[in-house]
C-alpha cells in the first residue's frame, strides 16, 4: 500500500502511470478476487456517467459493471460494440470491460487476475484523464487521430507538411504531457488510494510467497501491462 501511495504522490511524467499500475499490481495480487473486482468496478463507475451521457442507449455498460458474474454466465467474455462512435476516452473505457470480464474468467489464477484488474483500473483512470485532454487540446486530438489513421494504412509518416512526423509527435500535444491530463490522472489514482484505505485493504494478509509476486509482475511488464493469460496458456486459443 505504501508503494502505491508513494508512486501516486510523485506521479506526473509519462512513465509515472506505469509505476502506479505496477504498485497496484503488487497490492492486488494477494487479495481475494471479489475484492479485486470490486476495486476495478469502483474506479470504472467514476467514468460510467460520462460514457452513459455520450451513449444514452447503451444500458449494458452499467449492467455489466453491476453484475460481472451474471454477465459472464450469460455472455462469457463478449462485450457489445456501442452503436455510436467512440472518442479516444470512450475507446480506453471500452477496454475496461474486456479487462473486467477477463479478470473474472481467470479469477483462479493470481497473476492473470491481478493483471486484468490493474488493466481495468489503469484504463479507467486513463479514460477520465483523456476525457479532459480531448476538451483541452483539440489540435492534439486531431494529430493523434492522424497518427492512428496512418498506422492503420501502414504508410510512412510524412517528413513535411501539416502532418509531418515532427508535428504528429510533438511532445506538447501528447496526452501524457498535458497538465489537465496529469491533474486528473493523479486525482483518480489518489482517490483510489483513499478508497482502498477506507476499505482497509492493508488489513488483508501479505502474499505467502513474495517472489511469486515479483515474478508475476515481471511477466506482466513483459506483456506491456496488458491482459495476460495464466502461465503456460499463452499459446492456447483466444477463446479459452
Amino acid at each position: 500500500m505504501e508503494r502505491l501511495k508513494q508512486s501516486v504522490a510523485v506521479a506526473e511524467k509519462p512513465e509515472s502511470w506505469g509505476n502506479c499500475a505496477a504498485a497496484c499490481f503488487q497490492l492486488m495480487y494477494a487479495l481475494p478476487w471479489q475484492v479485486q473486482l470490486a476495486t476495478a468496478s469502483w474506479i470504472m463507475r467514476r467514468y460510467l456517467p460520462i460514457f452513459e451521457a455520450k451513449h444514452p442507449d447503451e444500458p449494458w455498460a452499467r449492467q455489466l459493471i453491476d453484475d460481472v458474474a451474471g454477465w459472464h454466465a450469460r455472455h462469457e467474455r463478449a462485450v457489445p460494440d456501442p452503436a455510436g462512435p467512440l472518442d479516444m476516452a470512450d475507446t480506453a473505457f471500452q477496454f475496461c470491460f474486456d479487462s473486467l470480464l477477463y479478470a473474472y474468467h481467470y479469477r483462479g489464477d493470481s497473476a492473470s487476475l491481478a493483471a486484468s484488474v490493474c488493466c481495468a483500473i489503469s484504463h479507467a483512470v486513463h479514460s477520465r484523464a483523456l476525457n479532459v485532454w480531448v476538451a483541452d487540446d483539440p489540435e492534439g486530438v486531431l494529430l493523434k487521430a492522424k497518427v492512428m489513421e496512418i498506422g492503420r494504412e501502414g504508410a510512412e509518416y510524412p517528413q513535411s507538411g501539416p502532418f509531418s512526423s515532427e508535428r504528429l509527435f510533438a511532445p506538447e500535444h501528447q496526452a501524457h504531457n498535458n497538465a489537465a491530463y496529469v491533474a486528473v490522472a493523479r486525482r483518480e489514482w489518489a482517490d483510489l488510494v483513499d478508497w482502498l484505505d477506507a476499505e482497509q485493504i492493508s488489513q488483508h494478509p501479505e502474499p505467502e510467497d513474495p517472489s511469486a509476486v515479483i515474478e508475476a509482475l515481471k511477466r506482466w511488464e513483459e506483456h506491456d501491462q496488458l491482459l495476460m493469460k495464466p502461465k503456460g496458456m499463452e499459446d492456447a486459443s483466444p477463446l479459452d
